[in-house]
Order: structure tokens, then C-alpha cells, then sequence
């Protein structure tokens, strides 16, 4: 049998058998320890009684027992584990402690993000001057008036239609169908556009009302701020915009029709018929389109573009009757 001389916990080596040799390193050195079926003690008799799972080597608890024990018994005594009972349950009541005041802590950080977030409510509240009414209007926080402001321009839409037996709005296009578009249609917007609009006007807002030709080119109408006239929720509306010209529009259900000087055309500008024209004709001026069609040349587009710019020369204009005066 050889032991080594530096191990705390090998007590002996037990060997099964006198064949051969094995070397073992121990501190760094090596010992010759016979045979191959040698069984290594690792633990000692006083270790192995700590060995609680078994497996040959003392973890960092089993270590712990096994040091507490200055007896050497084998086992711990009632006063050891009375003492060990005392630090878990003191450390127990510690983590308890601060586990409460975890709690604690959170519930004081929400009520302080709570708090802030209404103080900074509050401050935004007390800050404004304006708030928003049902109708959806900017009025005086103190007063309740209704406060005009000016970020934009809206453009609403008009069109030539007819109204069917139904109520319905069609585009009514000169000489595209059997209906007479000069006495049998007139300049329209949808009901919602309307209601838009005389909010706006109401509000002191600019309104502008566009046309799109045919040909690509748009007319545009300013309508409001007005500068005088009359709303009216049951009959038609009678206004003038800012440079006097008239405005008139109905609000007929399904949609609102309009008229006046102020959504005209006026002299050498396009129409489709007379009722576009302030108090003149429509119709097409040959010498305003031969102009025209000569200006195209003179540009000098492709040839893909060429016949568009002349097509879009063909359109009638307003003029004083007989054309011949024009």
C-alpha cells in the first residue's frame, strides 16, 4: 500500500491486484501506485459521513457541515442545528424586509409618475388659452367666443351636372349626350363638401372653389371670407366675396348648387356653355385656336406631345355676341 503525503483527504489506496503500475500526480509529483484495478479512496471515513449525495466529493454545503462538526462525530449536534435554524430564519425575516420595502419603493415611484403626469396635465390645462367646443370650433378659453384662424386655403370642387329623377348628380358634358347642359344642368357640389364650405365661411375661413376643364386646365374661384351677404339654412344663400362679386348657393339635400359672378368665367377664358360666361357668350373663336395651335409649333414638342397641346387649343370661349365684336 502507498498513501500520499500531501492529500488531507486520501487516506489509502487499496489495491485489487499486483500487476502493473500507474502514475498519479500528487502536488506535482508522481507515484508509482501498482496496479490498473486500483481503487482510490478519495474521501475519508470522517469525510464520507457528510457525503450526502454520494458522489465521491464534498461540495461547498457539505464542506460546511462537515467544519462545523470540530467534534469529529460524524454528525451535528442539536446546538448546531438550532444555531444553523437561527441564521435561516433571521435571514428569512431580512429578505422579507426588503422584499417590503421593494414594495414600497415601487408603489412610491408610481404615485410619483402618476402624480408628475397629472401636474404636467394640469400645467398644459391652465397654460391654454383656447379650448375646442362640440361644434368643433376654437373659442376663448375665458370668453366662449369662437376664434377664427388661418393655417390653409380649402378648395372644394365644382362640377357641371344634372340631377336625375332620383337626386343623383351626373356630369353633364356639351354635345356628349341628348341633354340640353345649357338650360338642363347646372354647377354643383356634393352635400358634404357643402356643409364644409359654409363652415369655413362662417369661421371667417378662405374657401376657394375650383373647376377642372376638359382640356387639363383649372379655374379657380375665391367665394370666402365674404364680405357681405346672408347664410341661409332653408332658402339660397346670397353673398359677396371680398371683391364684391355675387355668390349664391342652395342646400338642396343630396347636394348644394351654385352660381353668381364670383364662380364665372370672364372674357377669353374657357367655358362650355353660356351659363359659365358673366352676361357673354360661349362659343369657339377660331382665330384664339389657330393662335393657339401656331404657339404649339413654336414650342417645339416631341412629337408625342405635339397633338395634345393642339387638341387642347379646340375649346370654346367666353365673348361679347356677335363674335365678330370680339
Amino acid at each position: 500500500m502507498i498513501a500520499s503525503n500531501h492529500s488531507t483527504d486520501l487516506d489509502s489506496i487499496v489495491l485489487s491486484s499486483n500487476e502493473g503500475y500507474v502514475e498519479t500526480p500528487s502536488d506535482n509529483e508522481l507515484a508509482n501506485i501498482p496496479s490498473k484495478h486500483a481503487q482510490l479512496r478519495r474521501l475519508s471515513t470522517f469525510s464520507k459521513k457528510y457525503d450526502v449525495k454520494g458522489d465521491g466529493v464534498l461540495d461547498s454545503a457539505e464542506r460546511a457541515m462537515r467544519n462545523m462538526d470540530e467534534s469529529r462525530r460524524g454528525f451535528l449536534t442539536n446546538e448546531k442545528v438550532y444555531m444553523m435554524m437561527q441564521l435561516h430564519l433571521e435571514t428569512q425575516n431580512q429578505l422579507f424586509h426588503v422584499r417590503r420595502i421593494m414594495f414600497v419603493l415601487l408603489a412610491l415611484v408610481v404615485i410619483l409618475a402618476v402624480s408628475n403626469l397629472g401636474t404636467s396635465f394640469a400645467a398644459a390645462s391652465f397654460a391654454k388659452d383656447t379650448s375646442t367646443s362640440s361644434n368643433a370650433e376654437i373659442t376663448d378659453k375665458h370668453t366662449h367666443e369662437a376664434l377664427s384662424t388661418q393655417s390653409a386655403v380649402e378648395s372644394i370642387e365644382i362640377e357641371r351636372t344634372r340631377i336625375t329623377p332620383d337626386g343623383e348628380r351626373k356630369l353633364c358634358t356639351p354635345g356628349a349626350s341628348d341633354i340640353d347642359c345649357e338650360t338642363e344642368s347646372s354647377l354643383t357640389i356634393s352635400n358634404t363638401q357643402c356643409h364644409d364650405m359654409i363652415g369655413h365661411c362662417s369661421r371667417g375661413n378662405t374657401v376657394d372653389l375650383k373647376r377642372t376643364w376638359k382640356n387639363g386646365d383649372v379655374s379657380f374661384f375665391n367665394v370666402c371670407p365674404f364680405k357681405s351677404g346672408t347664410i341661409s339654412k332653408t332658402s339660397k344663400s346670397k353673398l359677396r366675396n371680398s371683391v364684391g362679386k355675387s355668390f349664391f348657393f342652395q342646400d338642396l339635400i343630396a347636394h348644394c348648387s351654385v352660381d353668381g359672378d364670383a364662380v364665372a368665367q370672364e372674357l377669353g377664358e374657357i367655358c362650355e356653355v353660356a351659363g359659365d360666361c358673366v352676361s357673354l357668350n360661349c362659343a369657339r373663336n377660331t382665330t384664339r385656336i389657330d393662335d393657339c395651335k401656331d404657339n404649339c409649333e413654336k414650342l417645339r414638342f416631341s412629337a408625342s406631345r405635339l397633338p395634345l397641346c393642339i387638341s387642347n387649343c379646340d375649346y370654346p370661349t367666353c365673348h361679347p355676341s356677335p363674335l365678330s365684336a370680339f
